[in-house]
């Protein structure tokens, strides 16, 4: 059995057939990715102009046809799409065959790009939602078959699963926040008992967790041979915190809410792999130029198979860089790394950029495990973080040093150490918060 719900013998041929050619793209020769890319490129270009009206307008103001982008190298001749050319537009202009009543899935982001953006899936039940979860979970859980374990083991591995919502996932357990901090010890026991082989979650709630499994000296007696990140940057002293405390090997992917899994590590951890069957990826400029392999900017992704609501060349607010190497694992998709969130905090006429400080921060390995700057107000700024175990007063002297240099000396600055960071509604931990407003920035 493939699933507990679907025999994969009780798919339809074509189906089977279709997604085990589909889970295979990504392990092909690099032209063999690029012929798959193109073919489905040409379709998707061809079925947006001709079905979604705010694509089609934005391209004819640039004198831009279906045949001007038949070949996929003409992709960056279109332009950039983000949430706000969404938001500034109206479901009937970029939904296909919308209709208030026809079984679309409204979903929504996080908001921690500044507003909580509202997108559209097929709703599941036309009867492919048991299909669909076999292409959720081979993206999402790529890695174990990397490592040899075969898909059909895989549909059946329990989980650990660390947040505040269900997950389209595999089977196992779930460990809220609350649950996890009102019955510690009772979370922990029904976690010991599950023996599961991989926990995953965002990287805020695995570190929670974690602190937890410390605090109550059960180092040793909960590990897992795997870890999945997700959701927010980890960093070299979180991985290294993570992986001491649950003895496993630590797997950080790479996602959005409106594009799922868009990249994850091999073993070797030297950056996320693309999801290259279902994604093209783009690093741009400023101006909107593709920037060559092994160059900072920002991460441009045109998804292949949501005709529904199409995303091409869609600025996901994140900077990257795309590798010209090849990865020692032997793989030829694509391989990026994401540099995080193109996220600032305003104090008058100064910007606090998210890499400023995150770049010197990272530089205490296991001594700063999570961070949050707080503005309270154009004076008044708190750094509040988590305490990593080679947290020294020489660590705080040099945190107060990089801030007063970023924002002036005359900035009265509180550094508070806490046990928890403050969560966004979708659960994450959101590094830059503007107490002067009602809105995280």
């Amino acid at each position: 059995m493939w699933l507990s719900f679907l025999s994969f013998q009780q798919m339809l041929s074509y189906e089977k057939l279709k997604f085990l050619v589909w889970n295979n793209v990504h392990a092909l020769p690099g032209w063999q990715i690029k012929l798959w890319q193109s073919v489905h490129f040409r379709r998707l270009v061809s079925h947006t102009y001709e079905h979604i009206p705010l694509y089609r307008i934005l391209w004819k103001e640039r004198g831009i046809t279906k045949k001007t982008v038949q070949k996929m190298s003409n992709l960056c001749l279109l332009p950039t799409v983000s949430k706000k050319t969404f938001l500034e537009s109206t479901p009937d202009k970029y939904v296909y065959n919308y209709s208030p009543i026809y079984p679309y899935e409204w979903l929504s982001t996080s908001g921690s790009t500044g507003t909580p953006f509202r997108f559209i899936f097929p709703a599941s039940g036309d009867g492919s939602h048991d299909i669909e979860r076999l292409y959720v979970i081979a993206k999402r859980w790529r890695f174990l078959e990397w490592d040899g374990i075969p898909f059909d083991k895989i549909l059946s591995t329990n989980v650990v699963k660390m947040g505040d919502r269900k997950w389209f996932d595999l089977p196992g357990i779930y460990v809220h926040t609350e649950q996890l901090r009102s019955k510690p010890g009772e979370t922990l026991e029904q976690v010991r008992a599950l023996r599961a082989k991989a926990i995953f979650g965002f990287v805020s709630k695995i570190i929670e967790f974690c602190t937890v499994v410390r605090k109550h000296n059960m180092v040793g007696k909960i590990s897992f041979p795997y870890c999945s990140t997700m959701g927010e940057i980890l960093t070299k002293d979180q991985r290294h915190f993570i992986g001491e405390t649950l003895l496993c090997e630590v797997y950080d992917r790479y996602s959005t809410e409106e594009l799922r899994t868009i990249g994850i590590e091999c073993r070797e951890h030297s950056g996320f792999h693309l999801s290259s069957e279902s994604l093209i990826l783009e690093i741009i400029d400023e101006n909107g130029n593709v920037l060559p392999p092994e160059t900072e900017g920002k991460i441009v992704i045109t998804n292949l198979f949501n005709k529904v609501m199409p995303f091409i060349r869609y600025e996901v607010g994140d900077r990257g860089v795309i590798h010209g190497r090849k990865c020692s694992c032997g793989l030829a998709t694509p391989l990026f790394t994401v540099a995080g969130r193109e996220r600032t905090l305003r104090f008058g006429i100064k910007n606090l950029y998210y890499g400023d400080v995150n770049g010197l921060i990272s530089k205490y390995v296991n001594a700063i495990l999570q961070w949050q700057i707080k503005k309270m107000s154009e004076e008044h700024v708190e750094f509040l973080f988590v305490k990593g175990d080679t947290y020294t007063s020489s660590t705080e002297r040099h945190v107060r040093a990089t801030l007063e240099r970023l924002l002036g000396k005359a900035t009265r600055i509180v550094i508070r150490a806490v046990s928890n960071m403050q969560l966004t509604k979708a659960g994450k931990t959101d590094v830059f918060i503007d107490a002067t407003k009602q809105d995280v920035l």
